[in-house]
């Protein structure tokens, strides 16, 4: 049944991308944050989206307790993306990632270190954790692609996609570690550690680098994990195939 879209489809397939290929060396040349920002994030979320459940069992949760603290993940994800991607096309994304970041830091301190609370307290911090945590990646892949040509797009996403991979791999093993060493707690202030590693890194490059001027930036896209039409999809190419025909 999969395959009766494709074979009904008219027209034909979609224009593969230029191979052109970007390393790890050559992206952290062209926008380190965006690099660090992906390694960041993937030792941040992966812990949370695998090891959330564990923390709640942990404290005295019920299972059915345990299980709304993933859902909240995810929910809080969906109500963020928005406002998130909004924000950083009117501002410097480096700001909207920093404060990103800093409200993440700022809930994990008040889960991590707040006595005892009721179910919903937690459900509602854990939400608003997940919002934020989840909706700085496409921000990170904007941010790059500001500094790259449209062609160079999807060669970019897949490098830092790499670099977030990386992140998701270890992020586990240190988070585990951090709850074995400090309990359950642990968790979070691994999630605060590299935060604010973010932050830091991020005012450093700040005073570095200036911003890309609104008018030279294309607009926020909540990019897909993967595409087979990427590169046709991404508005920043269609808009420089626009100005190609009108040159």
């Amino acid at each position: 049944l999969s395959l009766l879209p494709v074979a009904l489809r008219e027209g034909g397939n979609p224009t593969p991308p230029l191979k052109e290929r970007m390393s790890l060396n050559k992206v952290y040349q062209t926008t380190p944050l965006a690099i660090v920002g992906c390694m960041c994030l993937g030792m941040t979320n992966s812990p949370m989206n695998n090891l959330i459940a564990i923390y709640g069992v942990e404290i005295g949760l019920e299972i059915s307790g345990a299980v709304m603290l993933s859902a909240a993940l995810q929910i809080g994800a969906l109500a963020l993306q928005w406002p998130m991607g909004w924000a950083s096309d009117k501002r410097d994304r480096r700001k909207v990632m920093i404060f990103g970041m800093l409200m993440m830091a700022l809930f994990s301190a008040i889960i991590a270190f707040m006595p005892a609370m009721p179910l919903w307290v937690y459900v509602i911090l854990v939400g608003v954790l997940g919002g934020f945590a989840m909706s700085i990646y496409p921000i990170v892949l904007a941010h790059a692609g500001d500094y790259v040509s449209p062609k160079q797009m999807v060669p970019l996403c897949a490098t830092l996609m790499l670099a977030f991979a990386v992140g998701m791999a270890i992020g586990p093993l240190t988070g585990s570690y951090a709850m074995d060493v400090l309990g359950p707690a642990g968790l979070f202030i691994h999630t605060i550690f590299f935060c604010l590693v973010f932050v830091s890194f991020a005012l450093y490059r700040m005073a570095k680098r200036d911003s890309v001027p609104l008018d030279h930036r294309p607009a926020f896209v909540n990019m897909p994990a993967s595409s087979t039409a990427i590169s046709q999809l991404d508005p920043r190419a269609r808009a420089a195939r626009k100005l190609k025909k009108g040159t």
